[in-house]
């Protein structure tokens, strides 16, 4: 949708003619820039894609472009000019090179910006975040993992007992704070994640966790996580280094995971 109303706002005679690079960058990079744009826009005046009309690159130079964009929101339209500084600038404002560089640097750390943005705007508005859904059944079997063992299979009477016990332990308030770490470190797990990288990927935030099952291979979690897409619930096995025999083993592997955090 938005490639088409740029296209339209921008089609005209100088299409035919030898295009600037402000006009260039704005049909080729429409996406980046409305991406940027939302990044970028002032505090006191935060867009979302889905209101942006049009775009447009109305200038730049060796340290910064500005953007025009007009949103369109229930009570009309309006226009408003975005200045975007550079992190790296570049020594004049014809090195294209330098210049693209510079807008895929600002992309990738939009993506962050906006959802930090995101949940410090829910945090300031006292946003209560819900358990709803995570303590739902796990309805597909094939959700379990195939080294997953549930506590029944062992025919054990205390190894059920234990991982029982250690499920409402683990899903008391004492250990709100470290089930949210354990779901943040079982999602860089997933995503193959280096904990401290800059992957765009690790741009997230565990808003709630709970510990859905125990078994003698494992921990079953269920995480709500915001990310750039919005919210999100999410299923994280987690896997013990080696099964556990007996019940004392189990508590064994559980405290050896939450150390691991720490």
């Amino acid at each position: 949708m938005l490639q088409n109303k740029i296209s339209s706002r921008l089609s005209g005679s100088f299409l035919d003619q030898e295009t600037s690079l402000a006009e260039k960058i704005s049909s080729d990079r429409m996406d980046s820039l409305a991406k940027i744009v939302v990044a970028f826009a002032p505090e006191e005046r935060q867009l979302n894609m889905e209101d942006i009309e049009s775009l447009q690159v109305v200038s730049l130079d060796g340290s910064h472009l500005d953007i025009e964009v007009e949103v369109c929101e229930i009570d009309g339209c309006v226009s408003m000019l975005i200045p975007v500084v550079f992190p790296s600038p570049c020594q004049s404002g014809d090195d294209e090179e330098c210049l693209l560089e510079n807008i895929e640097e600002l992309q990738d750390s939009a993506s962050g910006i906006v959802v930090k943005r995101r949940i410090k705007s829910e945090e300031e508005a006292d946003w209560c975040v819900s358990l709803e859904g995570l303590r739902e059944p796990v309805c597909n079997v094939d959700a379990y993992p195939t080294w997953w063992i549930h506590s029944g299979e062992t025919k054990q009477r205390d190894m059920v007992s234990e991982c029982d016990l250690l499920q409402t332990l683990l899903n008391s308030a004492d250990f709100k704070q470290d089930m949210i770490e354990l779901a943040s470190y079982g999602i860089h797990m997933e995503r193959d994640i280096e904990l401290d990288s800059d992957d765009i990927r690790g741009d997230f935030s565990v808003l709630a966790a709970i510990i859905h099952s125990v078994g003698p291979a494992g921990l079953y979690i269920r995480a709500k996580i915001i990310d750039e897409g919005g919210q999100s619930i999410v299923d994280l096995p987690i896997q013990f280094p080696r099964v556990a025999d007996k019940s004392s083993d189990i508590r064994s592997c559980v405290l050896g995971i939450l150390a691991s955090i720490h």
